[in-house]
């Protein structure tokens, strides 16, 4: 018999199929578990939850999958119906046995006395006695013939059913094959149904949202995604936070709010010059000192666009730079990560950060080139010179 035998049900809730983890489920959630506990009992239940009863059209694929798990339902009754019987049998069986084991055994006694009897013969007496013993041998025999009939009868009717459950095993097995087939399919219908699954036809139909950036950015972001993640190292004064301010100043303009983290240089005069030398006309994007992740996940919910400069002075763990990464979806929100890079030329976190990255730059004497890029080919970058912005605007 299959593993899973025994463990598809029906819930008495919602009707729906399903795979229990034990035979003894009843409901496919604690929730349609709870719900027909309230209707069992006569608690009132909440409009919605009616109309979903009311409402509810099961699939073409659920009903069958009901059906099949109805009828293996009924084969488990049948074959459990057959075990409650062969192990009656088998109790009278026994019965019988032993039966047959006290007659031979009271048998073999008598005839020990019989002839006994037979080698001290003396009078008419003991002849009329041993007819009597004659007597009783008959009845003996006739018991004897209705028990062995018995025994053979109970041996017979086991076997039948022996046999019949082993035929309704294989039709369980065959029933649960199916089912398995059915629930795949299913299963995906299901994740369709939820939204949590789409073919590829219905994803490329889709309209994707992405940015169009232009003044050369788009040389090293490419089109990304209107929630992407990007990560720019270099070593101290290669122009990372001069391309960060330079983009700041770009995206604020033309896609949306932007709140620039300074956690390294904070407000000082160094920061402000920055701020004077590659801010053209009037600013638009905010500046912050905040550092806590949780409030830059807060953040998030106000701003399209988060510069963190940087993450060497922010001390933030990898966990916390994954959480923020992992929060940007919900809110959509795009994130450029500053890096320092050691006297060795490498920077904290190793592959860990370019592999969290959708985009990763690298900064040299004033040039950003794509290292990584999942929104466009390699072939299709170049690079940008965060001393020329001025003349190419």
């Amino acid at each position: 018999m299959s593993k899973i035998y025994g463990y598809a049900k029906l819930c008495m809730y919602c009707g729906k199929p399903f795979e229990a983890k034990n035979k003894n489920a009843k409901f496919c959630s604690n929730g349609h578990r709870v719900t027909f506990w309230k209707i069992k009992h006569g608690v009132p239940l909440p409009d919605y939850t009616i109309r979903q009863i009311k409402n509810r059209i099961p699939s073409k694929i659920e009903k069958e999958i009901a059906e099949q798990t109805r009828q293996l339902q009924n084969v488990d009754e049948e074959i459990k119906r057959n075990k409650e019987t062969i192990a009656k049998l088998t109790i009278e069986y026994n019965a019988v046995k032993d039966s047959i084991n006290q007659i031979n055994r009271e048998a073999r006694s008598e005839n020990k006395i019989r002839v006994i009897r037979n080698n001290t013969i003396v009078s008419k007496l003991w002849e009329k006695r041993f007819s009597l013993y004659d007597f009783r041998d008959e009845n003996v025999n006739s018991t004897m013939i209705m028990l062995s009939d018995m025994v053979n009868d109970r041996e017979s009717k086991v076997q039948n059913l022996n046999e019949a459950n082993e035929k309704l095993i294989e039709k369980a097995d065959e029933i649960n094959v199916l089912i398995n087939k059915l629930r795949r399919g299913y299963n995906i219908e299901t994740l369709r149904d939820e939204g949590k699954l789409m073919s590829v036809a219905e994803l490329l139909s889709q309209e994707t949202q992405t940015y169009q950036f232009n003044n050369n950015f788009n040389n090293v972001f490419g089109s990304p995604a209107t929630s992407f993640i990007a990560m720019i190292h270099g070593s101290s004064g290669s122009g990372k936070s001069t391309f960060c301010i330079q983009f700041a100043d770009y995206f604020s303009k033309n896609h949306g709010d932007t709140v620039y983290l300074s956690i390294e240089e904070g407000t000082n005069v160094s920061f402000i010059n920055k701020l004077s030398q590659n801010v053209l006309g009037s600013s638009k994007f905010q500046v912050s000192e905040v550092r806590s992740p949780v409030k830059i996940r807060e953040m998030s919910k106000s701003f399209k666009l988060i510069i963190v400069d940087s993450l060497s002075y922010a001390q933030f763990t990898e966990e916390d730079v994954e959480e923020i990464c992992k929060f940007h979806q919900v809110t959509g929100t795009s994130f450029v990560f500053i890096m320092h890079e050691t006297k060795g030329g490498t920077y904290r976190g190793g592959t860990f950060f370019e592999h969290l990255s959708d985009i990763f730059l690298e900064a040299n004497e004033g040039i950003i080139t794509a290292t990584k890029n999942r929104y466009s080919a390699k072939e299709n970058l170049s690079e940008y010179n965060v001393f020329n912005r001025k003349k190419e605007v």
